[in-house]
């Protein structure tokens, strides 16, 4: 197996490589980035061990952008980013981090059929296999100097498409090798990766020499070449999330945003996603959906349902959140309706302010926003 690797400038999306940078965020990355390789110079002179430098990517990647994220180990995995914070998140990077004088673990360019890809190799079986992952986006594998990023579709087609390393790891997994260790399933993945004709892409960082372009002046070439290296750092790339150009895709933060205003929370069990009422340490009073129980409750509106309460669920709780919800989400369509035929109707009209009918002056308050809804919106025909 040969090992082709790319720039990050070719690895990035072209539609997410031309999304303006925000002067703030950039900095805030250049100045994380500082950070991180003076540590790492500091590290490697006072010769701290492996578990020293993992230490230091945490705070690196909370600082750009990660803190709705869990990063943590994962089992023996070095370290690893979760898709969520919750516990049960599955992972969606995994790494494997080797000192910067590990010559002799750690893959280069030219020779990467070393210990550090037998681990990675090995724990992404373990993570498709045993834990039915199939929310990995990337594979990470760095002596914090240099920096070999795989598309987890990558490791994919290479190393658990291939039935026969997938058939090694399950009989070693049921100790029926001649040892259960794990230098032996190292051996059986390096003997892999010695016999195939096939070739492996990766992004390849030489991360320490970035320290000149940071440098550079506003605006300057300099700063135009870390733009590429801002992005690959992003929950956007890493993770895979959607960004504001992807127009099959909703933006995370707007996402985000709604569930908040909403009273919705996402969650995980297994590999599947569900959008659940917030649970009841996160709940707000002011959002849709509890106001909206609460008056439904209060005011008795049960009375008023055409079908049947069991349609809604099986105890009052359940029936309270499923009418509430359903009502909410009529609501919101509504306004999105109505907010997408105002933007339609300016563009038309080239910019004609009158046509603007969602604002202060012609909806003075939730009275008039009552009105629209009940009278002449949220009716049943």
């Amino acid at each position: 197996m040969q090992l082709q690797t790319k720039t990050v400038r070719q690895g990035i999306n072209k539609a997410f490589l031309k999304e303006p940078v925000e002067r703030p965020e950039f900095d805030t990355f250049k100045n994380a980035l500082s950070g991180l390789l003076d540590q790492i110079d500091h590290a490697v002179e006072a010769d701290e061990h492996e578990e020293h430098l993992k230490n230091l990517l945490p705070p690196f990647f909370k600082g750009l952008g990660f803190d709705d994220y869990k990063i943590n180990t994962s089992g023996r995995i070095d370290l690893a980013i979760y898709t969520g914070t919750k516990k049960n998140e599955p992972v969606g990077v995994l790494m494997e981090v080797k000192r910067p004088g590990n010559k002799a673990e750690m893959i280069s360019r030219k020779n990467f059929n070393k210990k550090a890809l037998h681990e990675a190799v090995l724990y992404y079986l373990e993570q498709r296999i045993e834990e039915e992952n199939t929310d990995l986006k990337h594979v990470i594998i760095t002596n914090m100097h240099d920096w070999f990023i795989f598309d987890a579709q990558e490791f994919e087609r290479c190393f658990y498409k291939p039935s026969a390393l997938r058939k090694t790891w399950r009989s070693w997994k049921a100790d029926q090798k001649v040892s259960s260790n794990n230098d032996f399933m190292y051996s059986e993945i390096a003997k892999f990766v010695e016999t195939q004709g096939t070739s492996i892409t990766g992004l390849y960082v030489p991360l320490d020499k970035t320290r000149k372009l940071l440098g550079g002046e506003e605006g300057s070439e300099y700063e135009k070449k870390l733009i590429p290296l801002f992005k690959l750092f992003t929950p956007i790339h890493l993770l895979k999330e959607s960004f504001a150009n992807d127009s099959n895709s909703l933006n995370r933060e707007f996402y985000r945003e709604l569930l908040y205003i909403l009273g919705l929370e996402e969650t995980t069990e297994g590999n599947t996603r569900y959008i659940r009422r917030a649970s009841e340490e996160n709940r707000n009073p002011g959002s849709l959906v509890e106001n909206t129980i609460r008056i439904l409750d209060a005011e008795d509106h049960f009375s008023t349902l055409r079908e049947p309460l069991k349609n809604y669920g099986e105890n009052k709780d359940d029936q309270l959140f499923a009418v509430a919800l359903e009502l909410c989400i009529t609501w919101m369509n509504r306004v999105l309706f109505l907010k997408l035929l105002e933007a339609q109707l300016f563009r038309y009209h080239r910019g004609d302010k009158k046509f603007k009918f969602l604002n202060s002056e012609e909806l003075s308050g939730f009275d008039a926003l009552n009105t629209l809804f009940f009278q002449a919106l949220a009716r049943r025909t």
